[in-house]
């Protein structure tokens, strides 16, 4: 069965994940590093005049280092309330997601050196 679209309800969930996102953004740093170099990619797309396929890839990579941030924080919150107090296995596993952001940002960087260096070397 498929449910008809409630506005009122699209609205509150829209709503929940703005705060779910703003909740993240206050309280993250490394997220706040991401958003930084995001307005910097960006406005360098904007003033480089990069074409529309790459700003489209750059925007990719943006997103997904965004969003695995974002879950990495949501998933160590739930260990921290699952496990409180200091464990090997939670430890490992809050290494390995802050290990998946590190290699997003990495392929980010990959990027923005593939798609803004022909423009900056171009440049007078």
């Amino acid at each position: 069965m498929v449910k008809e679209l409630d506005p009122k309800r699209l609205h509150r969930s829209f709503r929940y994940a703005a705060r779910g996102v703003w909740h993240v953004l206050r309280s993250e740093a490394n997220l706040r590093i991401h958003v930084a170099a995001t307005a910097l990619a960006v406005t360098a797309g904007i003033l480089l005049g990069i074409s529309g396929p790459e700003f489209a890839i750059v925007l990719l990579a943006i997103g997904l280092v965004l969003t695995l941030e974002v879950i990495n924080t949501v998933i160590e919150d739930f260990l921290d309330i699952l496990h409180p107090q200091h464990h090997g296995s939670v430890r490992r596993i809050k290494d390995a997601l802050a290990g998946a952001v590190l290699l997003a940002a990495f392929v980010a960087i990959g990027v923005g050196a593939l798609v803004f260096g022909p423009y900056l070397l171009a440049t007078p």
